[in-house]
């Protein structure tokens, strides 16, 4: 880790306050510190819940904490009490950008409403993360990434065939949302170059999960045909796909397209495929995949992993063993693209981390700081950038405000 180019630190002028806990809030101004925002962590004194959330490191703190809270600033403040809301004020004129994902009917929600604070602030920009929105009836309704996924139809596409519906484990509609609030906060900061104005930007994980269920035309296919499409398991939505058995490992196959499908029957010797009404398009080949399969998976068995990524990327068929974790962490296009940053934690020692993403030429970004200790910076944001006293410091923590 290391602080010498500025180049790295493009977002350097913006100031946020980060508020929010677990995944989507974190995740997302992980995205705007990693490319060298001020982002302050503000957590309330003792730190926050999601300190003891999930995989715990060896020194018994969240890892999700030591991952998404790098190259943050943190302090404590209880915004619920007078002070606290004085020193927010105060805050307020500092920050550009605040994020929080309280639920709609909390005291906290209530202190930090954006109708109220962009009065104090008209150029703040706020990025309110919930799990359903900020209206409708199930606004104030608490909801983690499983909720946005059961709602929006994603665990029945999962479900194997003849099964119920299944979890998928990577929180996409978490992280999606976290990417998707990080893309709106760069709109409105962009917004307010031109206006002078700030914004709200309202990002849930119901609309993320909708949004990426609407994008594959699993709801076209509803509104179009009344099709309900479930129960896949391996196979694809829109196209033949599958996870097939080699001699030695698994590998996932999906000749997306009529070119790609030509291709692979002329490598099976299958031209007959190529005209047979039952695959004459993707749409077609979904629906008769136990048939593809028929030929697919023996031809597999017969080969191992290698001996049948060779032979299909030979023709230009996409196709990836299925891998493990062990494997990825040592997969050569892995390392040449520097995926993992590994970060040295006292009591901890080395782990994986996702590396700065996306890669940009000019202005890569960087890890110049780990995960900041609860408080760790209420000197420097207090005394340093509001200009308070020892004495007020101490005072304030003595009295649980900070």
């Amino acid at each position: 880790m290391t602080d010498t180019n500025s180049a790295n630190k493009v977002l350097e002028d913006i100031t946020v306050l980060d508020f929010s806990r677990f995944a989507a809030g974190p995740y997302c101004t992980m995205l705007l510190a990693d490319m060298g925002a001020q982002v302050i962590r503000v957590e309330q004194p003792g730190g926050g819940a999601d300190r003891e959330f999930g995989l715990l490191a060896p020194d018994g703190e969240a890892f999700s904490i030591k991952i998404t809270a790098r190259n943050k600033k943190g302090i404590t403040l209880d915004i619920l009490s007078d002070e606290g809301r004085q020193l927010l004020s105060e805050l307020l004129k500092k920050a550009d950008v605040i994020v929080h994902n309280f639920t709609l009917e909390s005291a906290e929600a209530k202190v930090l409403n954006y109708d109220i604070l962009s009065k104090e602030n008209p150029a703040l920009i706020m990025a309110y993360i919930t799990g359903f929105g900020s209206g409708g009836p199930y606004a104030s309704k608490s909801a983690f990434d499983f909720s946005a996924k059961a709602m929006t139809g994603a665990m029945w596409l999962n479900a194997m065939p003849g099964g119920g519906p299944v979890k998928e484990p990577v929180p996409y509609a978490d992280l999606g949302t976290g990417c998707l609030a990080a893309y709106g906060i760069m709109v409105a900061l962009h917004h307010r170059l031109k206006t002078g104005k700030g914004q709200l930007v309202d990002a849930s994980l119901l609309d993320t999960a909708a949004s990426f269920v609407e994008a594959i035309g699993a709801v076209a296919l509803y509104s179009v045909h009344g099709e309900v499409r479930h129960q896949l398991g391996n196979h694809g939505f829109a196209t033949y796909m599958n996870i097939l058995e080699a001699k030695d490992g698994y590998i996932v196959i999906m000749p997306y397209g009529n070119r790609i499908w030509r291709r692979l029957c002329r490598l099976l010797e299958r031209e007959d495929m190529i005209t047979d009404p039952r695959f004459v398009n993707d749409g077609e080949r979904q629906k008769n995949s136990e048939i593809i399969d028929a030929i697919m998976v023996p031809w597999c068995k017969a080969l191992t992993v290698d001996e049948v990524l060779n032979k299909l990327d030979s023709v230009r068929v996409p196709a990836e063993k299925v891998d493990t974790i062990a494997d990825f962490v040592n997969n050569p296009q892995v390392r040449d693209r520097n995926l993992i940053e590994y970060l040295e934690y006292p009591g901890v020692g080395s782990f994986a981390a996702p590396a700065v993403l996306p890669k940009l030429s000019s202005t890569p970004g960087d890890i110049v700081r780990l995960a900041p200790k609860v408080g760790e910076h209420n000197q420097e944001i207090y005394n340093g950038l509001l200009q308070l006293s020892e004495a007020d410091l101490s005072r304030l923590a003595t009295k649980g405000i900070i």
